[in-house]
């Protein structure tokens, strides 16, 4: 089991506004989470120093940047542990032609840049059987999904 990383803070500034930042590795992959905005001054040599005065709610300080970094590295390790068992499970079980098609929609609006009139076509090609249609009474009989939906292949993704 590998160890928890810590997480640096660092300072940001974003339109002028000083924020805080958590930095981390996990898996050899560097990793910055945004805390929020810092409760900092700039001081004559134009280095950051704390505010005077209470730190009004949704500021942090140093201090609070800290706890907030530690509870993201947490809540990112919890994250990261559950989408590597979901991966694991789908790459044990196999791709399903449902997700295969979701995933081809996805990528040919957003990568392809297809027409619309082309995506609305492959979408009703596409839907789940009972999806009712926008524009008219009526609901789509999904031959193509209610066919080939839950077929899955094994070892999608891994050469063969």
């Amino acid at each position: 089991m590998t160890a928890t990383p810590s997480a640096a803070i660092i300072i940001r500034v974003q339109g002028g506004k000083p924020f805080y930042e958590a930095k981390f590795r996990h898996d050899g992959r560097q990793v910055k989470r945004r805390i929020g905005r810092a409760w900092l001054d700039r001081d004559e040599t134009r280095d950051w120093r704390p505010r005077r005065g209470r730190v009004p709610d949704g500021y942090y300080d140093e201090r609070r940047a800290h706890a907030s970094a530690a509870q993201m590295v947490s809540d990112y390790l919890a994250e990261a542990a559950d989408i590597e068992r979901i991966e694991q499970e789908q790459r044990s079980r196999g791709t399903t032609f449902r997700a295969v098609a979701h995933g081809y929609l996805i990528w040919l609006e957003d990568v392809k840049g297809a027409k619309p009139s082309t995506l609305a076509d492959y979408r009703y090609l596409l839907a789940e059987p009972g999806v009712p249609y926008k524009r008219r009474a009526g609901e789509s009989a999904g031959h193509i999904m209610e066919a080939l939906g839950d077929l899955c292949r094994q070892g999608v993704g891994e050469g063969r």
